[in-house]
């Protein structure tokens, strides 16, 4: 409840993940997640068309 409130509160309109398993569950292991943060630029199709950018490159 806390995560979604403070999504909310922050206007964070993006779809945002979170699981308690850490590192060993099916949607880490589906994208390479191996650290915290990661992200991910999606098209407007929902192709991954970069990740781990920042900055300027976003």
């Amino acid at each position: 409840d806390r995560w979604i409130r403070a999504l909310n509160e922050d206007n964070r309109t993006w779809i945002n993940v979170s699981t308690v398993d850490g590192y060993s569950n099916q949607i880490a292991e589906e994208y390479a997640i191996t650290a915290i943060p990661k992200n991910f630029l999606v098209d407007k199709n929902g192709i991954i068309i970069a990740k781990d950018i920042h900055g300027q490159e976003l």
